[in-house]
């Protein structure tokens, strides 16, 4: 499945996922959403392709589909983008590319999902966003509290039931937190990477959630901070620790590189001892021959946020609760960075009992329980 995302309220977000791809197509596809124990004998295991393109400042592209429709967009974009009429609008013209690409090509599998802000002075404090998406079922769709959504790709109809049903929570309880849409990102990422035994044919989106908010002082797209993902099994009402899973996940960056970006994942190995495994994840401009000479220095970043995700089996059945986190507000998890090792130091108990409290402690918790 593959899926891209708008979001216009309260910040401009955009949401895509990694296009995954096997290093080996005659082997099963690893990817961070579907990894769970390494062995450490299969080399390399897929390559991660961000399907993010930032066309100029304020104009920002994303695309779901099949990697070889996409992959001859991509190469042939930059020369059309240049080379197009500056009298026509960013999305009307990305709108008239697709279309001639749809009618020309037979089977044509490339979706587009475009937003791009139109210019706005240093002082306001609203602006207006035009957009763009290829025609589906899912392709918008209207919220209370994250204005007009735009969704592309075989997982856009997913994507839209997760953002609808936290519409719904907010509602009920208000907001999650000061910074609710980083919080529901984190809750989309976890939904993924700790799917209950999904078969890979399954998995929700390549590999992992990447994101960017327009942010209005710089007057351009950012990408967000580097993201820590793991999960916590607990059983009962009561919510009695029963483990961590045995997989966790980092989404890093080297800051203002587009082609420094890493998915960092410790999986248990079946010595019980964790194995660290990287993915690159390149950006759809970079041509192979530089990819070799591409190097990740300065690419481990301490996390900003912490997602939890927490299995609750009551009752033969199971609930699941996602949270997100400042790092330091997080009690029973350190990091260590020295160069290009990253380390991550977990006291389960304690680890375990903080994220209790933080859940019994939630308005919503009964009818999360019950």
């Amino acid at each position: 499945m593959t899926v891209g995302l708008y979001i216009h309220e309260p910040e401009s977000m955009m949401i895509s996922d990694c296009l995954a791809l096997p290093t080996d197509s005659d082997v099963q596809l690893y990817s961070p959403s579907n990894i769970e124990f390494y062995d450490g004998t299969n080399g390399e295991l897929a390559t991660l392709v961000s399907k993010f393109i930032q066309a100029d400042d304020r104009t920002l592209i994303a695309f779901a589909g099949a990697y070889r429709d996409i992959k001859e967009f991509v190469e042939g974009f930059l020369r059309l983008w240049s080379e197009r009429d500056l009298s026509m609008r960013p999305m009307e013209y990305l709108h008239d590319l697709d279309y001639r690409l749809r009618q020309t090509r037979n089977s044509w599998s490339c979706s587009v999902l475009g937003a791009s802000v139109l210019p706005a002075k240093p002082e306001d404090t609203h602006f207006t966003v035009n957009n763009y998406a290829s025609l589906s079922e899912n392709w918008t769709f209207d919220t209370n509290h994250f204005g007009k959504c735009f969704a592309v790709g075989s997982g856009s109809s997913e994507l839209r039931k997760i953002i609808e049903n936290t519409d719904t929570r907010l509602d009920q309880y208000g907001p999650m937190g000061e910074n609710f849409l980083y919080e529901t990102l984190g809750a989309l990422n976890g939904a993924a990477l700790f799917a209950q035994q999904e078969p890979v044919e399954n998995q929700k989106w390549g590999g992992l959630l990447q994101c960017q908010i327009y942010n209005l002082k710089a007057q351009k797209w950012i990408r967000s901070p580097p993201w820590f993902h793991m999960c916590i099994l607990y059983k009962g009402k009561e919510l009695t620790f029963k483990g961590i899973h045995n997989k966790t996940v980092l989404h890093t960056n080297k800051l203002g590189d587009e082609n420094a970006s890493a998915v960092v994942t410790h999986v248990m190995k079946g010595d019980g001892k964790r194995q660290m495994i990287i993915w690159p994840v390149y950006s759809p401009f970079l041509p192979e021959e530089q990819r070799a000479s591409m190097t990740l220095d300065d690419c481990f970043k301490i996390p900003n946020a912490i997602t939890f995700t927490a299995f609750v089996e009551i009752d033969g059945s199971i609930k699941v609760n996602h949270r997100t986190y400042h790092v330091d507000a997080v009690k029973g998890v350190k990091f260590e960075k020295k160069g290009n090792e990253f380390a991550t130091r977990i006291n389960e108990n304690e680890l375990a009992e903080w994220l209790r409290q933080r859940i019994l402690d939630d308005a919503g918790v009964s009818d999360f329980l019950n």
